[in-house]
């Protein structure tokens, strides 16, 4: 692959984290996410933006900011090489003691990264650190509010705020076969993947698997190797809209953009392949013998739930994507919740950030 890069920061000068921001066709949201990366209270931090041969102007947003700040580096592919691979490159591209992943439509508050270090910090027990995520529609209005007490507020996809408190309990357990199975049981949206990550840690994993549901297989091996935490504040905003991947009903476009090389064979259902690769997180894990026995039965666990096989089947064979939908409108609650003023907090800081033009560094 042949990339151009611009604006790499000096080889001597490791920032404390890198964002990896993998884009393809990205320019309705691209510019707010870049500008809220530029607009953290921590400033020791450099922005990986890696295109995926991007045919409208997601290369010329790109080009002006890194002329603008000596923190984004731009690399580009010459051809499309799916989702997966464009994760993994921004990874590939940047140096750091933390890493974070940061999707081209979606923001972070002002505070995200100082809060996150903060953490991560003080606790070396700890392999990622997030914290909660708000969902937001196209226009940036707060559809789901997981700090909310009204479950109407932030419940898509059928989760419930049982199913949350199991999930977080778990993350944070002392024995990696809990964590194992939080994250297959429990961990829907996968919000966690775009947490601050150990870069150390992060090296010992196969990084995003090249198939439909491999941002989870790598939440498990992760899970493996440590503790998660999650900040109890909207710091993180995930935007979902028509053009999003998972708006998109078709298993086989949803296969194409994380692999394009998927259209030349027979592709499995996202969760036959998903749960090989659980099995091999455990197989190719330091964990001794007991523990991995606890884990391959936490697998077992997951796999023995038969309705969702029926589910699955259904779905494959009527060539179903894995679809995330919004609501038609938010509720009343949500218009109102005191985290909609995050979000106005976000786009008056970057705002600010962008009229001052950022002092390079």
């Amino acid at each position: 692959m042949n990339s151009e890069s611009d604006n790499a920061n000096d080889a001597a000068t490791i920032p404390r984290v890198a964002i990896g921001l993998p884009v393809y066709n990205g320019e309705k949201y691209l510019a707010e996410a870049i500008e809220s990366v530029l607009g953290q209270t921590c400033a020791d931090f450099q922005l990986v933006i890696s295109d995926n041969a991007s045919t409208d102007a997601t290369q010329e947003i790109c080009r002006e900011f890194a002329a603008r700040d000596r923190r984004v580096r731009y690399a580009r592919a010459e051809q499309n090489r799916g989702a997966a691979w464009n994760f993994n490159r921004t990874f590939e591209l940047s140096d750091g003691e933390y890493f974070k992943w940061l999707a081209h439509d979606d923001v972070i508050g002002p505070r995200y990264l100082e809060r996150a270090l903060d953490v991560m910090d003080r606790d070396s027990s700890l392999v990622l650190c997030h914290s909660r995520t708000g969902i937001v529609d196209g226009r940036g209005e707060l559809i789901a509010d997981p700090g909310s007490d009204d479950p109407k507020v932030w419940e898509l996809q059928g989760i419930s705020q049982e199913m949350e408190g199991k999930r977080l309990e778990m993350g944070r357990s002392a024995h990696a076969y809990r964590r194992y199975l939080g994250i297959l049981l429990y961990s829907i949206r996968n919000h966690e993947v775009f947490g601050v990550i150990r870069r150390s840690v992060m090296r010992t994993t196969a990084l995003h698997r090249a198939y439909r549901g491999g941002e989870k297989v790598f939440l498990s091996e992760l899970s493996l190797r440590g503790a998660f935490h999650e900040i109890p504040e909207v710091l993180s905003f995930s935007r979902w809209h028509d053009d999003r991947f998972s708006s998109n009903a078709s298993a086989r476009a949803q296969n194409l953009h994380v692999n394009p090389k998927l259209s030349r064979r027979l592709a499995l259902p996202r969760q036959f392949r998903a749960t090989g690769g659980y099995f091999g997180a455990v197989a190719r894990s330091d964990l001794n013998v007991a523990q991995r026995a606890g884990c391959l039965l936490a697998l077992l666990r997951f796999v023995l739930q038969v309705k969702k096989w029926k589910t699955v089947a259904a779905d494959y064979l009527g060539g179903a994507g894995q679809l995330a939908k919004l609501p038609e409108s938010p509720s009343a609650e949500a218009k109102q919740s005191s985290n909609k003023r995050h979000w106005t907090s976000l786009n008056r800081v970057s705002a600010a950030s962008v009229a001052r033009g950022r002092p390079t560094v």
